[in-house]
This record gives structure tokens, C-alpha cells and sequence, in this order.
């Protein structure tokens, strides 16, 4: 944007305007416009340039300054071949913003298969550590089994009778004297 607006012809202009218009470029201020204005004189959106109230055709025909609209003597003339050169540059424009296009589209659709794939590698992974949660999860349950199946044998060998009769804490205390 920036090169566009070095590169811009202020044409129509009388010198205090155009003054504006090269200190706005020049200290990056100047915004140029995404959708054409309307006229003041003719009421049509024909106004292209950013900070002009009238269009070009306009200002050639009453002899005043595209941006003021006062009639001041105008620095550079308007050409009516420099309006089609202008007409020819936004259909390079266009075929440059067509092929911006591809490669954006382009691009979009490199992103999407790739997220398909980190995708898939996140799910693989996480069966994986799915199956191995729970693979540690039944061997932790065998173990506790095994704890306790000890801890019962333990049990049954230190009391032989605790199956028939209930004890409690108290009498296996002094039963056995522990």
C-alpha cells in the first residue's frame, strides 16, 4: 500500500492540497480507498482517490481542485488518458488479486490436511496411551487382588478359626498376644 501511495499521480489538485496529500504519504498517513466515493457535483460514486469530494471528469469540466473544490490555479492537469491507464492498471489488479486468491485457497486447503493428519496422530496417540492407562489400571487391580488375597492367607494362617468365629480387635489381641 505503501508503494502504491509513493507511486500515486496527484493529479487536479491546487497546491495546498497537494501539499496535504505528499505530507500524508510521506509521514504514512495516507489511507487510499477500498470502495469508490460520491461526487459532490454529479452524485455518482466515481470519486476514486482518497481525501477528493470531486470526481475527475467533474473538476476537469468546472476547472477547480478534486479535494477543496475551491477554484485555485491546479498545480498538474488532469489527463483524460491518464483515467483509462488508471482503468488498465485495476485489471492487472484484479488478475493480481485472482492469483492472491489461488494461493490463499491454496494454502487454506494445505492447512486443513495437515490439521487432518496432526489430528489423526493425536487420536493414535491417544488410544495408545488409552490402552496403556488401561492396561496399568488392570495390572494395578490384579495387584491389589494379590495384596489382599496375601493379606487373607496371612489372616487365616495367623487365626485358623477366624472363618468359623468373628473376632474382634480386643480378642485377637489377647488371644494371641499381639
Amino acid at each position: 500500500m505503501c508503494r502504491k501511495a509513493n507511486s500515486k499521480i496527484h493529479d487536479g489538485l491546487c497546491k495546498h492540497c497537494k501539499g496535504v496529500l505528499e505530507w500524508r504519504v510521506r509521514y504514512n498517513k495516507y489511507k487510499s480507498l477500498t470502495q469508490p466515493k460520491k461526487c459532490i457535483k454529479c452524485a455518482q460514486r466515481t470519486v476514486k482517490d482518497a481525501y477528493h469530494i470531486l470526481c475527475k471528469p467533474c473538476s476537469l469540466e468546472l476547472d477547480i481542485c478534486c479535494k477543496c473544490g475551491k477554484k485555485e490555479k491546479i498545480v498538474i492537469p488532469i489527463n483524460s488518458e491518464g483515467d483509462n491507464n488508471d482503468e488498465e492498471e485495476e485489471g492487472q489488479g484484479e488478475v493480481k488479486g485472482e492469483e492472491k486468491d489461488e494461493k490463499r485457497k491454496e494454502k487454506r486447503k494445505m492447512k486443513k490436511l495437515l490439521n487432518r493428519k496432526r489430528k489423526y496422530e493425536y487420536e493414535r496417540r491417544r488410544s495408545w496411551m488409552t490402552q496403556t492407562v488401561m492396561m496399568m489400571k488392570r495390572e494395578r487391580t490384579c495387584i491389589v487382588a494379590q495384596r489382599r488375597r496375601r493379606t487373607s492367607l496371612m489372616i487365616s494362617q495367623m487365626c485358623p478359626d477366624s472363618e468359623s468365629d468373628l473376632m474382634t480387635k480386643g480378642e485377637f489381641k489377647v488371644k494371641y498376644e499381639i
